[in-house]
């Protein structure tokens, strides 16, 4: 004997309905750095900005901090890799328009993939030169969750970056 099929739709309650719904929306991509270790070089001569950065990044970056913008020059020159650069703008033995065109002729995706944070008003020829290369800053006093998107962004561009090369190379 066949009996037919009989399908019966109850509406779900409102608040069931909404909460779904909210639940879809809240449903973000996985960060990079959950996916990889992500490697950062801070440069600040500033300790205090250094540990502040520390703390707001997750605990998965590998962080090395540079309180000397020529010794991170030295670190990268002698070949330590690094995915993301953050770096401030005002320090005393060089700016960070000093600092990035360095590490640019030494390793151009670090230099791609920079923060550069301004504590104070850019020269018009380093707004220039900062806007030229697409170098993102990050203006302070700055909200904590900021400066961890803004990380997390240049950590994804830098997983792409590699992932380009990794399959050029291979190819």
């Amino acid at each position: 004997m066949n009996l037919p099929r009989v399908r019966v739709s109850l509406p779900l309650p409102a608040v069931v309905r909404r909460a779904d719904r909210r639940a879809r929306m809240d449903r973000s991509p996985m960060p990079v750095s959950a996916l990889f270790e992500v490697r950062v070089l801070v440069v600040e001569d500033d300790a205090d900005l250094i540990e502040s950065v520390r703390r707001v990044l997750p605990r998965s970056f590998r962080v090395t901090a540079c309180r000397s913008a020529r010794a991170a020059v030295a670190i990268v020159e002698a070949g330590k890799f690094f995915d993301v650069l953050i770096c401030g703008y005002e320090m005393l033995e060089m700016n960070g328009r000093e600092l990035h065109s360095s590490i640019a002729d030494l390793d151009a995706v670090l230099a791609r993939n920079a923060l550069v944070i301004v504590s104070s008003r850019l020269s018009p020829e380093d707004e220039r030169y900062f806007g030229d290369r697409r170098v993102r800053l990050i203006y302070s006093p700055f909200r904590s969750e900021r400066l961890r998107e803004e990380v997390e962004v240049l950590a994804t561009h830098a997983m792409l970056a590699l992932y380009r090369l990794e399959r050029y190379v291979i190819q």
